[in-house]
Parts: C-alpha cells; sequence; structure tokens
C-alpha cells in the first residue's frame, strides 16, 4: 500500500506540473475557437499590449524612444468547450487609444482581459505606457518613454522594455550624443534599465529579467547587436555602416505546444546613431516593448523603429489529464 501511495502521490505531482499543460498563442484574428479539451478549473490567461513607434527625426531634433505595452493576467476563466469567442490583437505602432487593445471576450461577450497598447513617440517628445485604466485582469502598466532634448546632428531615444509577469520593464534613454542610446529590459525581476550613449558611442541595452541579455552598443567601428532574453537592443555607433539601431530580444518565457515557438515580454530598441548625411533609424522592439528613435542630421533623418507587437498566451490543463490520471493508477494498482 506504502509503494502505491507514494505511486498515486507522484502521478498527481506529474499531471499538475507544467510538463502537462497546453500553451496556445494567440498573435492575430479576431475570433478563437477554444479547445476541445479546454478546462475551466485549470487555466491562464495574459496578453501584453502592442509597443509604441519610437520618434522620426526632424531637422533640428532626434527620435523619442516609443512605449511599451500593457500586461494583464486572467485564471480560471469559464468557457465553452469548442465554441468561438470574440478576441482582438492590438497593431504595433497602433498607440494606445481603445481600438488598439489587446483582449479576449467570454461566451456571454463580456471583456475578461484586457491589455492597453503602449503610445508612439512623436519626434522628440516620448510617450505614454499602455496603461490600466481600461485593462481587464490583473493588470501591470507599460513604461513611458521620456523625451529627448531637441538638438541638430543628434542619435535617438530609446525604446522601453515590455511589463511581464514579474512587473513593469525598464525604460530606455534619451541623452544627447552622435550615439544611439540602449533600449530598456523588460519584466522587472533583475531587468535594467538602457545605458545612456557616450559621444560617437551608443550605449548598451538594459538586461532582461534574468538579468542577462543585453545587446552591445556600437561604436565608429563595431554595429551594434540586437537583445536577447528580454533584453534591450544596443545603440547605434556614429560610424558608417554602424548607425541603425539594435532589436530588443524577448525572453523566453512561454513555449507553444503546437510547434515549440517561444516568446516572452520584449527589450526595448535601440536608438540610432547620427553621421554626416546618413543618419540612422532606430531598432524594433520585441513583443510589447518600444522601438527606438531616429537620429536627425542637417538636411537627412532617419524613422523611428517599430515597436513590438502584440500577443494572447492561453495556458490550460487539459480535461482529458483526468483520465490519463486514472488509466496510469489503475496500472499501479495491478488491475
Amino acid at each position: 500500500m506504502k509503494r502505491l501511495a507514494a505511486l498515486l502521490a507522484a502521478l498527481f505531482w506529474l499531471a499538475s506540473s507544467p510538463a502537462f499543460a497546453t500553451v496556445v498563442f494567440i498573435t492575430s484574428g479576431t475570433s478563437f475557437t477554444v479547445p476541445a479539451d479546454y478546462n475551466s478549473a485549470a487555466n491562464t490567461w495574459e496578453c501584453i499590449g502592442a509597443g509604441g513607434q519610437g520618434g522620426t527625426a526632424v531637422s533640428g531634433a532626434s527620435g523619442a524612444g516609443g512605449a511599451s505595452g500593457g500586461y494583464s493576467v486572467a485564471s480560471n476563466v469559464t468557457l465553452t468547450q469548442s465554441s468561438s469567442i470574440t478576441v482582438a490583437v492590438g497593431a504595433a505602432n497602433g498607440g494606445g487609444a481603445s481600438g488598439n487593445d489587446t483582449l479576449a471576450k467570454n461566451n456571454s461577450s463580456t471583456t475578461f482581459l484586457l491589455c492597453e497598447g503602449g503610445g508612439n513617440a512623436s519626434h522628440q517628445n516620448g510617450a505614454a505606457g499602455g496603461g490600466v485604466t481600461r485593462a481587464v485582469g490583473t493588470a501591470t502598466a507599460g513604461t513611458t518613454s521620456g523625451n529627448i532634448s531637441a538638438n541638430a546632428n543628434r542619435g535617438g531615444g530609446s525604446g522601453s522594455g515590455a511589463p511581464g509577469p514579474n512587473g513593469a520593464g525598464k525604460a530606455g534613454n534619451a541623452v544627447g550624443c552622435t550615439g544611439g542610446n540602449g533600449g530598456g529590459g523588460a519584466d522587472a525581476g533583475s531587468s535594467t534599465g538602457g545605458s545612456a550613449c557616450s559621444g560617437t558611442s551608443g550605449g548598451n541595452g538594459g538586461d532582461g529579467t534574468a538579468g542577462t541579455g543585453h545587446g552591445t552598443g556600437g561604436t565608429t567601428t563595431t554595429s551594434p547587436t540586437n537583445g536577447t532574453l528580454g533584453g534591450g537592443g544596443g545603440g547605434g555607433g556614429s560610424g558608417a555602416g554602424h548607425t541603425l539601431g539594435a532589436n530588443g530580444g524577448n525572453e523566453s518565457l512561454w513555449t507553444q505546444t503546437s510547434d515549440s515557438a517561444v516568446a516572452g515580454p520584449g527589450g526595448g530598441g535601440g536608438g540610432a546613431a547620427t553621421l554626416s548625411g546618413a543618419p540612422g533609424n532606430g531598432g524594433v522592439g520585441g513583443y510589447g516593448a518600444g522601438g527606438g528613435g531616429g537620429a536627425s542630421e542637417t538636411s537627412n533623418n532617419g524613422t523611428g523603429g517599430n515597436g513590438g507587437p502584440s500577443i494572447i498566451v492561453l495556458t490550460y490543463t487539459p480535461t482529458g489529464g483526468s483520465a490519463v490520471l486514472h488509466s496510469l493508477s489503475s496500472i499501479g494498482a495491478g488491475k
């Protein structure tokens, strides 16, 4: 009997472990078919709102970084198996207005999950992060991006990192140099803000939630590197071929069951560097993160990097798991 009790305890532990959960990404469309084995008593729904675009430079002013979207989570949502529900997936660069929310509704058309998008920078002016005013679920606001001083021949500001289960992402930077600023890291924890540029060199991106993953800033002879694991992209360097801001990386938080695709909160895009006659464009943000700002030059100006896309993530323990558990228990009992 002791051996049987130990076996049953182990089986119950296995059945409740993440390895037995099903994970589904929703990244497009207006409807979603609830899985046939959906479990209303064991599920988690999460979303990250879309990131805002970095500012495009104008003569006399470089672009600020874009703001990050908000994060929200809801648990044990009751839905009818195999039914169709309404969803909306906000568009990157769509801004923080209500028409760009990322959301899901139940079978009664009541919204049970909603994340606001991050704001787009307007030239040198930063934007507000995705808020919690309209958010549904347990929400964390996106991070606002700062203004950058209105000076010609300057690199761009950097995008804010996206929030996640651990908390808010970190801001980029908005110091005026010829190099670009580094993008902010994602999802609190041990994440860090983006570093400032220094003269002709770009700033490093911030680390992601695990304290790693930052992209390195460019120089006059080297290009910046993209962030990984939720780290921000490095700022561009003021040298020929090296002025583009680098892209933010995504945290490896969720793995989709159907195809092993990986997603998670993203780091902010790095700001571009300027160079006579060839200012750079800002880097792209990871999921929910802001894009980097474009660099300014007297007669030619860089464009802002795109904000990161939004995503809805469903994680649930299939209802069939109880049948599997019963079968394994029967084997353990010698039946």
